[in-house]
Order: structure tokens, then sequence, then C-alpha cells
């Protein structure tokens, strides 16, 4: 960059002149310029080494721009990061406020149906409660009324046992004191007793088919076979005088036949009635209570059906008993007709023996007037205990109808108490269902604030990284500047002396030039004395 100072030549002088008196000058500023080339390649080494080190600052500069902008860079994707989990929290927030909106609105429609359930709860405990006592009160009035038909049946059979006694005793006492009287009966009779042990016999039979055959009782079949027998019992032709003619045993009742005008065999006739009516009393107390203890086996047999019956066979119940209420009804009318009617037949059985050719062996007026008012009053005591059965039949009908509605109000309550039992099982199951449904909502609503409280610390770290990258960046920014402006004023500084040291060097030239044109102005003198 400088110029390189040349030192002239040594002049051969062969005298040593006079030293000139610019000499001192010379030799003084050849020392300045030794020193100031010295000084410039002092100060050339030190600017290669601050060239160097301005390179060295100028490449750290560059690899801090770099690195500034990878930073700037990352922050950049660091930001749309930032900006694009903002808009997924965001959207998480919007999804988890409208989950938590129909979380509370499912809760406060749980909670109203709950509330709804709870009361309908309330309605059917105290619905139940009231049907409850009401059943509570019906059972109460069944078993009084049980009772009641349990105390009225033992005062039935009391009083028929009473009957019985008192009729056992009233023909005990008839018997001890009539004791002649059936003795002269007793042959006629038997023939009586005979029939009506085969009507018993045959009672005994019908009876024990009367849970089968209820309806045929009532049959016009039946019913002229009861006439016949009936009539076969007090019909004249069936007296051992008829059935026995050889042994003649007719000499008693003869007497009393014969003086009929002055009646002394008057009382002989009714005392036989008496005993035929008390001995058909017997056989029909006999046969009543046959009739009825089958009477009451089959009411508990139709008991225990309508116990058995379920709520589908109400309807065939009902049906079945206002058909047999119809059969009672018809049948009732058919006895009413056939009593009407059974005067003027009765009469018949009376005249026919009269004409037949065994009238020679009957008895007489009195007997055949005593023979028809017997078949009077056995048609009349018949028909009696008819009625009396027809209206017991009514009777038990009536209480087993009663029982049955009681039933069928019974297991209607049942129903409804059941039906109110299963409505609050259901209320207690969907209320289970509301709140774990609730419960499951909550669940889920806590976990999304979970997964939004992960992404906002995420989120929040992100964040923290980036502030902590721009700082970095924005550090090495103000480092860089720092040196770089130390740099330039190095720089500054090493050029403002490189600048003097130009000056100062032109300065020396100058006068090194103004030194050799002097001393060229002087030269020749010198050569010429050399």
């Amino acid at each position: 960059m400088f110029p390189s100072l040349v030192p002239s030549p040594p002049l051969s002088i062969s005298a040593a002149p006079p030293p000139l008196p610019y000499e001192a000058d010379v030799a003084s500023g050849r020392e300045e310029l030794a020193r100031s080339e010295e000084i410039r390649r002092e100060l050339t080494a030190r600017i290669e080494d601050l060239r160097t080190e301005l390179v060295d600052t100028q490449t750290k500069l560059a690899a801090a721009q770099r690195r500034s902008g990878e930073l700037e860079g990352r922050v950049a994707v660091l930001a749309r990061q930032n900006a694009a989990l903002a808009l997924r929290v965001g959207a998480l927030e919007e999804e988890v406020a409208q989950m938590a909106a129909a979380a509370g609105a499912a809760a406060a429609a749980a909670r109203e149906r709950m509330r709804a359930l709870e009361a309908a709860a309330d309605l059917d405990r105290l619905e139940i409660a009231t049907l409850r006592a009401k059943l509570a009160e019906r059972e109460a009035a069944l078993e009084a009324v049980r009772q009641s038909e349990a105390d009225l049946t033992e005062a039935v059979e009391q009083g028929k046992l009473a009957a019985e006694q008192a009729a056992r005793l009233r023909s005990e006492a008839a018997a001890a004191s009539r004791a002649g009287e059936v003795a002269t009966l007793r042959s006629a009779l038997e023939g009586k007793l005979s029939a009506a042990r085969r009507e018993a016999l045959e009672a005994r039979e019908a009876l024990a088919s009367v849970r089968r055959q209820l309806e045929g009782m009532g049959s016009p079949d039946w019913l002229a076979a009861l006439e016949a027998d009936l009539r076969s019992i007090a019909s004249p032709p069936s007296f051992p005088s008829v059935s026995r003619p050889q042994a003649r045993p007719a000499p008693a009742p003869a007497p009393a036949a014969a003086p009929k005008p002055n009646g002394p065999a008057a009382p002989v006739v009714p005392q036989s009635t008496q005993q035929a009516l008390r001995s058909l009393s017997s056989r029909e107390g006999a046969l009543r209570q046959q009739i009825e203890s089958l009477a009451g086996q089959l009411a508990e047999l139709q008991a225990a059906a309508v116990a058995r019956l379920g709520p589908a066979l109400v309807a065939r119940a009902k049906e079945l008993e206002s058909g047999a209420a119809a059969a009672r009804q018809a049948l009732r009318e058919r006895r009413m007709a056939r009593d009407e009617q059974a005067t003027p037949p009765s009469s018949a059985p009376h005249v026919s023996p009269a004409a037949s050719p065994g009238a020679a062996s009957m008895p007489d007026d009195a007997g055949l007037s005593s023979a028809d008012q017997l078949r009077k009053l056995v048609a009349a005591r018949v028909r009696q205990l008819l009625q009396e059965r027809e209206q017991q039949l009514l009777q038990a009908s009536a209480a087993r109808e009663q029982q049955f509605q009681v039933r069928i109000m019974e297991a209607a309550w049942k129903g409804q108490l059941d039906s109110f039992s299963r409505s609050l099982a259901e209320a207690a199951a969907e209320k289970e269902r509301a709140t774990a449904a609730a419960g499951a909502a909550a669940a889920q609503v806590r976990q999304h604030v979970t997964e939004l409280d992960a992404l906002r610390r995420e989120l929040s770290a992100a964040q923290q990284a980036v502030v902590k990258l721009r700082r970095a960046a924005e550090a090495s920014r103000a480092a860089a500047a720092e040196q770089s402006a130390a740099a330039s004023g190095q720089v500054a500084a090493l050029s403002e002396q490189v600048s003097r040291l130009r000056e100062a060097l032109q300065v020396g030239h100058s006068v090194r030039d103004a030194w050799a044109q002097a001393a060229e102005g002087r030269a020749p003198g010198v050569v010429g004395r050399v």
C-alpha cells in the first residue's frame, strides 16, 4: 500500500566534505522515515488483523443472522401451531360449552322427570294405601260374612239336629202310644215300605250323581217318575190283602170297615195316615240330609272351581250362572204348571181301584179318602221340599255369585296393585337410568375439561418456548449488533489511523522530496570539486 523507501547508494567521496548545515535534519528525517516505516508495517499488520477479525465478525454475524432467520422461521411455525392450537382450544371450549349446556339440559330434564316420577310414585303409593285399606275393609267384611255364614250354618245344623231329635222323640212317643195301631197297619204298609226303600235306593243313586246331573233333577221325566213312585206308594193295590190273598190277615181291619156309620174305626185311619206321614217325614228327613250333604259337597267343589278360575273365565261363569238362573226359572214355571194340573189326575187312581175286580178286598171310602189325603199331603210335602230346595239352591247360587264378585273385585284390586307396583319399579328404573346418563355426561364433560387443560398446558409451554426463542434471537441480534458496532468502531479507528499515517507519509515524502531536491541542487558543486 505504501511505497517503500529505498536508500540511495552511498557517494564515494574522496575527502570528507564539510558537514552541511541540513545533514542533521536529513538524518533525523531518515530516522523519522524509518520509524514511520516500522509504524506503517505495524499498522499494516494491525489492519490485516483487524480485517481478519472483521471477516470473522462478519462470518459470525452471518451465522447469527442465519440463526435468527431459523429462529424466526421456528417462531413463525410455533406461531402457526399456536394459532392452530388456539383454534382447537376455541373449538374444544365451544364443544365443551355445548356439551355442558346439553348435560345441564339433560340433567334438568332428568331432574324434572325424577320429580314427576316421584310425584307419580307418591300418588301411586297413596292409591295403593287406599286400595289396601279398602281391601282390608272388604276382607274384614268378607270374614264377617263368612263368620256369619258359619254361625248360620251351625245354627241351621243345630236346628236340624234339634228338629230331628224332637221328631225322633215325637215318633218314639207316638210309636209307644200307638204300637197296636202300628202292628195292625204294619202288614198293610210293608208294600209301601218296600216301595219307599226302593225309592230311597233310587234317591241315593240319583243323589250320588247330583253333581253331574243337576239339571236332570228338574226334568219332566224325573217328576213323572217321582209322581209314579208316590202314586205307587199311596195306591191301594200295594196292600198285603192283594198280594197275599190266601193268608187272610184281613179279619182285623174288616171290623174296622164294617161299622162305618157308627165310626169306631175312624180313629184308626187317621192314625195310619199319621203313621204313614211320620214314616214319610222320617224318610224325607233322611233324604233331605243326604241332599244337603251332597249339596254342601257340590257347593265346596263349585267354590274351589270358582277359586281356581282365571280372569278369562269370568264371562263364561256369568253366562253359566245366567243360564242356570233361566233353567231354574223355567223349572219353577213347569213345576207350578204341573202342581196346578196335578189335582185331576190324582183322583183317577182313587176311582179306578174301586172299579177293579179286587174291590171287595180294598178298604172302604174312609180308607180311600185317607189315601187321597195322604197322596195330597205327600204331593204338597214334595212341592214344599222342592221349593225349599230351590230356595236353598237360589240362596247358595246368590252366595256363590257374591263370593265370585268379591273374588273378581279382589283380583281387580290385586291387578291394580301389581300395575302400580310395576309402574313404581319402572319409575325407579327410569330414575336410575337418568342418573346413570347424567353421570356419564358429567364424566364425559370432565374428560373434555381434562383434555382442554392438557391442551392449555401444551399451549402455554409452546408460548413459553416461543418467548424463550424470541429472547434468544433478540439476544443474538443484540450481540451481533454490538459486535458489528465494535468492529465498525475499530475499523473506523483503524481507518483514521491509516489516514493519519498516510498524511504523515505524504508529509514525509514531501519533506524527503524537498531534501532530495535540495540535495540535488547542491550536488554539482560537490561533484565538480570531486
